[in-house]
Parts: C-alpha cells; structure tokens; sequence
C-alpha cells in the first residue's frame, strides 16, 4: 500500500521542441495577419500548426498500439499524401487557389507564390504610327428661314441643331480657329474582349474591338487586367482592336477584363470574360 501511495500519475510532457515551433508559428501567424500579407506563409504557418496538432495527438496514440517505429513511418506517409493531395492534383490546385483568391481579395498579398499564376512579360502590339483623327463635321449656320442668310451667334437652327456663330473676316485677314463648343455628351463606346489559345501551352492571346455604333475607335488605349491585376496598357489599332500576348500562365481560372479608357470623345467601357487554363 504504502508502494501504491507512492506511486503518482504523470501526465505527458510536452517536448521543448513543440512548444518553440508552435510559439514560432502562432508569432509568424499573427505577425502575416496584421500585415495583411504573405498568404501563402500563413497557409503554410497553419498546415504546420495542423501537422505538430496531429503528431501530438493522433500519431501519439497510434505509436501506443504499433510502436514509434511504425507510427513515425505511416504519419510522415499520411502528411506527404496529403501534401501530394493538394499540390499535386487538379482539384487540389484549383481549392488552394480558390482560398488564396479568397484572401488576396481581402487585402492579403503573397510573398513567395503568386496566386493567379505568374503573367511573364506580356508582349504586346506596338502603338499605331501617327494614326490621323477622323475628320470633324463642317459646322452648319443657322438661317432666319428657309434659304435666307446665315446668322451669326450660334443659336439652335429648326429642328434643334446647334450650330457655330457666322465668322467676319476682312478682306486679307486670316480666319480664327474653329471654336465649335465641345459636344454636350461623349459617344457611347462598347468593348468585344475574348481570350484566344495558341499553340503553345500555357499562352493566351488577349483581344478586344472597341465599338462605337458600327464604326471602330481609333483613339485611345485599353487596359487589360487578369483577376482583378493589371497586366497590359495597349493603344488602339487603325480598326480599334488591341491585344497583349500573355505567357507562362499558371493551370487556373482566370477573369479576364478589358476596360477601354475614355477620351474626350468616347466614354470609358469595360467588358470581361472567363476563362480556364
């Protein structure tokens, strides 16, 4: 009796090591966390914190039923198939992706992997050479009637048009400048975009048509963006076209964006797709 008196339950130490790579990890979580950046040393932080949790837990228990030899064998095992689960398939891909998008669009920034995939030195088309402004319209005078003189002072015509005051010269002066008013309103401009395959992997061509009506506009650039990044700035074409040839693109979804950027003469427009490498 007094042998059993003696004798008292211990529970199990935790080793030293566990509790600096845990106190490492919670200090580089909370650090990532307020700095709202480096997520993919964050996912990291917590897949280690889920390994050690695990070791101490689950594989403690199961080297009490088939040793340390075997428990250390089939847990190191279990954490490389899952591992192998994440990085190494599709699915797993597209779910780390999916959580890394989730957190950079809250504001958190990778350090070491870039989350939609590295966009490597688009090339794009080169700008158009001294591409000439479409003609402007010969102002109309306003009349007192119908065939009478012009009238000077730019008031609205019949039927609402305004039109540019009459302009006096002298005989050997020089006529001013056209000073016709700006119109009240740019054009409604709208972007086609689409997402072209080459044949090469990994590689998109991004393409868009800026349309004003039926016709195409000549000036101006559009901005090409990549979930949600900016990754090209091209000028227009002579047919209003633009495109950036993007490769070394990471296997993924992709939001492709196109935003024509508004001139004086046409207003800003932005049109998008989707698309899966």
């Amino acid at each position: 009796m007094a042998a059993d008196s003696n004798q008292t339950t211990r529970s199990p130490r935790i080793p030293p090591w566990v509790l600096v790579v845990v106190s490492a990890l919670a200090v580089l979580l909370l650090v990532g966390f307020l700095a709202r950046s480096a997520i993919d040393v964050l996912a990291l932080v917590l897949l280690c914190g889920a390994v050690v949790l695990l070791q101490r837990t689950v594989g403690d228990w199961f080297a009490e039923l088939v040793g340390d030899s075997a428990a250390n064998v089939l847990f190191i095992a279990v954490v490389l198939a899952l591992l192998g689960g994440i990085f190494g398939t599709e699915q797993g891909r597209a779910a780390a992706t999916a959580m890394f998008r989730a957190l950079d669009d809250r504001g958190f920034q990778s350090a070491v992997v870039p989350v939609y995939g590295p966009a490597a030195s688009p090339t794009t088309s080169s700008p158009p050479a001294n591409v000439a402004a479409p003609p402007l319209p010969t102002p109309r005078l306003a009349t007192d009637g119908p065939g009478g003189p012009p009238r000077a002072g730019g008031v609205s015509a019949p039927g609402g048009t305004v039109v540019a005051p009459e302009v006096r010269t002298r005989p050997g002066s020089v006529a001013p400048e056209d000073r016709r008013p700006p119109p009240s309103e740019p054009a409604v401009s709208h972007v086609i975009v689409r997402a072209v395959p080459t044949d090469q992997p990994r590689q998109m061509v991004l393409r868009a048509q800026v349309m004003a009506g039926p016709d195409a506009v000549r000036d101006g650039e559009v901005e090409f963006s990549l979930n949600g990044r900016v990754v090209a700035r091209v000028p227009l074409e002579d047919d209003g076209s633009a495109e950036a040839r993007m490769a070394n693109l990471a296997r993924g979804y992709y939001r492709f964006i196109a935003r024509f950027i508004g001139t004086a003469e046409y207003r800003e427009s932005i049109s998008e797709t989707n698309f899966t490498i």
